[in-house]
């Protein structure tokens, strides 16, 4: 099959399918890098894949939209965290108190004393 059989088909299986690439890509008997390939190489092979993605994702909004006007709350919560996070998202807040205390100057004349011991009779400090 020519390549451009090949992308009218597989746009045709994203369309019908979900618009789940891997799906659609095993359908038409490519590998999926090949899809990417596709969108990478031809502009309008790119913007059609993307539409039907897009399209898609618009009818499992609408799908999601319905579930909660239908009364089912897991979806009701799922859509207003999503749709409007700022007010429905949930945020834990963390107040950490914490005293850090350090001897700088003690640090340093151990590390001094440290390498005096070391490098004795090899460095003169």
């Amino acid at each position: 099959m020519k390549s451009p059989n090949i992308k009218k088909n597989l746009l045709k299986v994203l369309e019908r399918n979900g618009a789940r690439i891997g799906n659609a890509s095993k359908a038409v008997g490519i590998h999926r890098s090949t899809f990417y390939d596709f969108m990478k190489r031809d502009k309008r092979f790119k913007q059609r894949a993307r539409d039907i993605i897009e399209a898609a994702a618009d009818t499992m909004e609408s799908a999601l939209y319905r579930t909660a006007l239908d009364g089912n709350v897991t979806a009701q919560i799922f859509y207003l965290k999503n749709k409007r996070p700022s007010e429905w998202m949930e945020v834990n807040y963390v107040n950490v108190q914490a005293k850090v205390e350090t001897d700088c100057k003690a640090h340093e004349e151990e590390r001094l004393k440290y390498l005096e011991e070391k490098y004795k009779g090899i460095y003169k400090l």
